[in-house]
Formats: C-alpha cells, sequence, structure tokens
C-alpha cells in the first residue's frame, strides 16, 4: 500500500517509515522543509515538500490530494495537530483524490483536541482531573486569581488555535503560578497566544500514558510505559521512558475516555500518577506520539497495525509485549540535561530536578537502550534530527533578552546581487525584501566587479527599482590589502588604492559611510592603529559569525576604537550571497525612510538599531554583560557545529567526496 508520512522532523515520523516499510509498504515522506530526518531514512522511497497548514490549511490539503495522484490510493499519516487538523477538516479534498485516512468524524477530532472538553468528560466519568477553571476575560482572570488556591499550571484550551482567517497558530507551553501576582503574569502571556486559558491545580507526579489502536470505540492494541525524563524537566514529552506491565486503573480510565469519543485510529491519553498511584487525566493526543519507538521496539507495531487496519478493515493486535524495555530520545535528553542545568522556570511549584545527580544519570549508560532516531542500519535520521534542530529549534530554544518591537522602518544592510558574486538580481532582492516589510535595502556588490559602464548600469537599475514603498540604496565593497574589506554604503565611486585607510577616506569624500565588513581577528591591531578611522565596524555579520550570535570580540575592538572615536557606530549586515543563506537579520531605523539622503543620515548619526526577531541591538554596540556572555556561549556552540562541518567536508575530500550542491545550500541556511 502507498502511504504519506507527514511531519518528516518528528521522531514519530521516523519511527513509521522505518515500521512501514518492513511491512511492505511504499512510504514516501512529507514536510514543510526541503529534508526531513525521516526522509533521510534509508527505508523512505521517496519525499516531497507541502505549504504550511498553519498558514494556508487549504493549500496544505490540496497539495496533499496532488501528491495521492501520484502516489494512488494512499493512506495519510499526520504526525502532528497542525497538519491533522486541516486534513480532518477538508477530508472530503482527500477522499475526492482516492487517498485514506483512519480518524473519527471531525467533531469528534476537535473534541479531543479541546482540553476543557477531555477534561470535563473524564470528570463525568469519575476520573480523577485537577480543579480546572475556563478563563475567557481579563475580567475573569482578575476575579479568579484572588479566590483560588495555589499552585496552579495555566495553559492555552488547545495547543493550536483556528484563527478567523483559518490560518493555525501554535499557542505555546504551559505557565505556572505560586500567587496571584505570577498568576496576572502568567495569563497575560498566554492570553496574547490563545483566546481561551485553562487553569487547573498543579499536581505532582510520574507522566504516564495509555496507547491504543481504536476501531469505532473498541480497543484492537494497546501499551503502557512510564516516563524516566521528560524534554523539559517542568513537564513535556519524554526524552527516556520504560515500557511497563499493563496498570487496570490507568487502563480502565484512558480506555473509558476513548470509548466515551468512540475514537477511531490512534491515541494516547496522558495521565500524571500521584506519589499515593492514583493517576489524574491531563489530557488526550489523538494522534502517533513522540516516544512511539519504544512501542514498536516492545513489540507493539502500531504503525503497521494501523495500516493493515486501513487495508483490510480490521486488525488484531498481539497478545503482550516485552516489560523493561528503555528507549532514548539523544537529543530531547540533551535539551532535559540544558534546562536542569537553566534551573527551575519562575513560579514552577514542582520537585525540580538536581544537576550533578541528572549528569551522572545522563552520562551513565545502560545496556540495551534503544533510540528513538539512530540505528546502525538507518544513521541519517539521528543527523538530520540534529541539523533540524540546530536550523530552526535552537534560535527558539536559547534565551533572548527582553526588548521592544521595532518601530522604524526596517532594511537590511551589507546585501550582494548577480553584478558581483551575488545568486539574486535587484529584482528577485525586491521580491524577498520588500513582503518581509522591509522599506529600504543597501547593496554593497564587490568594486573589483565594476568598471565605469557597469557600475552606470548598476545604480540606474537600483533607481529604477525604488519607489516610494521601497528603495535600494547602492554601495560598494572594497578590497583592500591583508584581505580587509570596507563597505561604502551610498558610495559608488571606485577607488584607486587599496590601502583601507586611503578607500577610508574616498568613501568619506564621496558622501559614502565606511565601515569595516567582518574585520577577522588577526587585523584587530591593524585596525586600533588606523589613524584616519571608519564610521563603523560591522559587529555581526551572519555569513561569517553565524545566524545565532556574533563574536563577542568584535564588539570589544568596537569598543576599545570609541575611547578614540566616541561616535563609531555598531552595524549589522546579512552579507547576503546565496539563495539558500540566513536572512533573519535586519536593521530598523528609529524614523521613516522616504528617500536615501535620510536613510544614511540615520546610520550616520546612530538612529537605528540591529534586530533579530526579538532581539533589539543598539547602534552604540554598548550590551550588558548578560547578553555578551550569553553571546559567547551561544557563538562557541554554533562554531563547534561550523567545525565539525568543515572536518567532515575536508575528509570527504581526501577520498575524492564532494559535498553536494544540495547539501551546501542547507548548510548555509544554518550557518
Amino acid at each position: 500500500m502507498n502511504i504519506l508520512v507527514l511531519d518528516g522532523n518528528e521522531n514519530q515520523a521516523v519511527a513509521c517509515v522505518r515500521s512501514l516499510c518492513r511491512a511492505g509498504h511504499s512510504v514516501v515522506v512529507g514536510s514543510t522543509f526541503s529534508w526531513s530526518k525521516a526522509g533521510w531514512s534509508r527505508y523512505a522511497n521517496g519525499t516531497f515538500t507541502y505549504p504550511a497548514p498553519d498558514r494556508d490549511p487549504l493549500a496544505f490539503v490540496k497539495h496533499i490530494a496532488t501528491e495521492i495522484q501520484k502516489h494512488p490510493k494512499s493512506l495519510i499519516l499526520p504526525m502532528t495537530e497542525l497538519s491533522m487538523l486541516p486534513l480532518s477538516a477538508h477530508r472530503d479534498v482527500i477522499f475526492s483524490a482516492g487517498g485514506k485516512l483512519l480518524l473519527p468524524s471531525h467533531s469528534t477530532v476537535l473534541q479531543a483536541f479541546d482540553k476543557r472538553h477531555t477534561t470535563s468528560l473524564a470528570a463525568s466519568l469519575g476520573i480523577a482531573t485537577p480543579h480546572t477553571w475556563l478563563i475567557n476575560s481579563a475580567a475573569e482572570a482578575e476575579q479568579i486569581a484572588e479566590s483560588i488556591s495555589y499552585p496552579v499550571v495555566l495553559k492555552p484550551r488547545s495547543s493550536n488555535q483556528i484563527e478567523k482567517d483559518g490560518q493555525l497558530r501554535a499557542t505555546g507551553k504551559p505557565l505556572y503560578a505560586t500567587n496571584a501576582e505570577e498568576f496576572r503574569s502568567a495569563y497575560g502571556s498566554i492570553a496574547r497566544r490563545s483566546s481561551s486559558t485553562l487553569v487547573q491545580e498543579f499536581i505532582e507526579g510520574v507522566g504516564s500514558g495509555y496507547f491504543a489502536l481504536m476501531r469505532e470505540g473498541e480497543v484492537r492494541a494497546e501499551f503502557f510505559h512510564r516516563r524516566i525524563r521528560d524534554v523539559r524537566p517542568t513537564g513535556s514529552g519524554s526524552s527516556l521512558r520504560v515500557s511497563i506491565a499493563p496498570q487496570p486503573e490507568l487502563r480502565n480510565a484512558g480506555l473509558a475516555i476513548l470509548q466515551a469519543l468512540r475514537w477511531h485510529g490512534v491515541a494516547m491519553v496522558e495521565f500524571r500518577v500521584r506519589p499515593d498511584g492514583r493517576p489524574v487525566f491531563v489530557e488526550v493526543n489523538g494522534r502517533f506520539w513522540t516516544s512511539l519507538p519504544l512501542a514498536i521496539h516492545a513489540g507493539v507495531d502500531f504503525p503497521a497495525m494501523l495500516a493493515q487496519m486501513a487495508e483490510t478493515g480490521d486488525v488484531t493486535g498481539p497478545a503482550g509485549y516485552h516489560e523493561g524495555v528503555r528507549c532514548r530520545w539523544f537529543l530531547g535528553d540533551v535539551q532535559h540535561l540544558v534546562d536542569t542545568f537553566a534551573g527551575p522556570p519562575a513560579g514552577f511549584p514542582g520537585n525540580f530536578p538536581k544537576r550533578l545527580p541528572t549528569l551522572l544519570t545522563f552520562l551513565k549508560p545502560v545496556r540495551g537502550t534503544y533510540h528513538d532516531n539512530f540505528s546502525i542500519e538507518d544513521p541519517l535520521p539521528e543527523v538530520g534530527d540534529w541539523l533540524h534542530f540546530a536550523a530552526h529549534r535552537v534560535p527558539s530554544f536559547l534565551r533572548k533578552p527582553k526588548s521592544q518591537p521595532a518601530k522604524g522602518a526596517l532594511g537590511v544592510l551589507h546585501v550582494h546581487s548577480k553584478y558581483s558574486d551575488g545568486e539574486f538580481t535587484l529584482p528577485e532582492l525586491k521580491d524577498i525584501f520588500q513582503p518581509a516589510g522591509c522599506k529600504f535595502v543597501c547593496v554593497t556588490d564587490h568594486a573589483e566587479s565594476f568598471d565605469d559602464s557597469k557600475l552606470e548600469q548598476y545604480v540606474s537599475e537600483c533607481d529604477r527599482l525604488s519607489g516610494g514603498d521601497f528603495l535600494f540604496v547602492p554601495g560598494l565593497e572594497y578590497g583592500c590589502e591583508g584581505g580587509m574589506h570596507i563597505l561604502g554604503y551610498g558610495c559608488t565611486k571606485l577607488a584607486n588604492s587599496k590601502d583601507p585607510q586611503q578607500v577610508i577616506e574616498h568613501i568619506h569624500e564621496h558622501g559614502g559611510i565606511p565601515v569595516i565588513a567582518h574585520p577577522a581577528d588577526r587585523m584587530f591591531s591593524a585596525i586600533e592603529g588606523f589613524s584616519v578611522l571608519p564610521h563603523g565596524i560591522e559587529v555581526w555579520n551572519t555569513k561569517y559569525d553565524g545566524r545565532y550570535a556574533p563574536r563577542t570580540e568584535t564588539f570589544h575592538l568596537l569598543e576599545r576604537m570609541q575611547q578614540i572615536k566616541p561616535t563609531l557606530r555598531a552595524f549589522y549586515g546579512q552579507d547576503l550571497h546565496w539563495k539558500r543563506q540566513f536572512r533573519g537579520l535586519f536593521t530598523s531605523l528609529n524614523g521613516s525612510a522616504t528617500d536615501r539622503e535620510k536613510i544614511l543620515d540615520a546610520l550616520t548619526q546612530g538612529e537605528f538599531s540591529g534586530t533579530k526577531g526579538d532581539l533589539r541591538l543598539p547602534s552604540s554596540g554598548q550590551l550588558d554583560q548578560d547578553t555578551l556572555l550569553r553571546f559567547e556561549l551561544e557563538h562557541r556552540n554554533s562554531d563547534r557545529l561550523r567545525k565539525i562541518a568543515k572536518y567532515c567536508k575536508n575528509a570527504g575530500g581526501r577520498f575524492g567526496l564532494a559535498v553536494p550542491q544540495s547539501v551546501k545550500s542547507q548548510l548555509r541556511r544554518i550557518f
């Protein structure tokens, strides 16, 4: 049977691909990214990309329908709510294309993902639930804040919220409160990302799950495990878990909920088991779960059974499974270790793991432990897991300094086009940055690529593509002696010298802004000896320094030079060359950008800041010690990854193995 496994960067997707291929099915992996760890599995028969379901759910469903036509009568297996909800809502599109879905009715799907509904359902069945309040307004929150007993946990009513425009939005993780003041703060945060907030008494206990394959409300296979470590020590999916014997009380509660829902397909019912052994209901996950590999290793092959049920109409599950089997998500375990050393979040009332015992148990090998993504015969999903983490999750995982959002005109500094060694034309750059909200782009193509005729064409095209709502500011990047590069923002006159100080003078004379680009450490002493100083130093160049953090040494260089010239500015540039390169570092002016002179004047006066996500960096370059320390740690970690990638490239070269261009392109997104 043809099977399309979606959400290819989820652990359960890797487990499904391996299981289903071994069962004799043809498996194609889909993802919103151009590659995925499940797609890198040797068992995958193909891959495809699809539109992000949260941005355009219907376009996503139609794309899946198109893939079904390439792989007739495919069974569609979504791994997350983000993909499952649109497929459920528009299942007629899938069925019309000849595809298959093993889901209950859409109304039941919505009920299962509504934490308020499932909590009420569990309570009506006599299952222990935490005291729960639903808040829909600030007035209700204020009333409850002073009347409830603490501690409590605050969480969005559902993990993904359907907006008025039809888009899906992830609502984020829960927060905790031990008093009314913490409650108000936590509610304010969650209310910004969810229309309804669920408040529940905090339950101390161990996370446990009841896992089942259901056919129209009747159980066909079931499994139990106990969590040893969670990815987040405050509670989340597990990073290490062990299969356990069936637990009668857990089974009775979990099965009762799924039977009441008349669930069809796979599901997990999550509980917290109190110290006295009594399970308390947490939530229902009506899809494959992250820890799925453990069940398969223990002998309950949920993906293969689900496929058989889709193919034949029914299935008989195994009589039992192996107890005491351990399975570890190594990357998740590393995250657990990092979070443990960071300490408990504000307001967390539960038992938080100790640092040293956690480190010792993390390092202690346990014979026979399986891994979610790594196996000797299929190692690439583990590699993909780490690369995906570095490319897409590190920015949100790392702590960021709190800052106010940029309010002025947004733009980009240090960009190259096809006029020199860039891969974009000027119209393509406009098509990229204007929809991203940018009002200007400072292009600095390499001066060595021009003669007078080509330079005139370059300036003319920048003029032609500029208007009231978007401006190109043409400039040049001058290569100098010793490998130094000087950016001339707003300067389009060729220089007759390679001496950096003479180039700085040349840029000043022609009304430009001279900035030393990505200075290498070996150049610092020469720069500090300049008698002719630039207007600024590029303290963060995401091509050289990486997307995650700048080098703190460059900020210290700027600080030393500001003792000589206090008006020296810190500049933040992308150094954009390649189509697959990171493009998330911007410059925000304090005011509007109605013409080039105002843009250049703002850059001259320091009326700007560097922005990346929520991060805002001043033109003075003066950062607090906590931020500098964080940058140093982040840059050190990303530098290690770059060195590993470079080592692998060089090692392959010694054996005549070239890095494929597609892999290089993906690495440019990461580094």
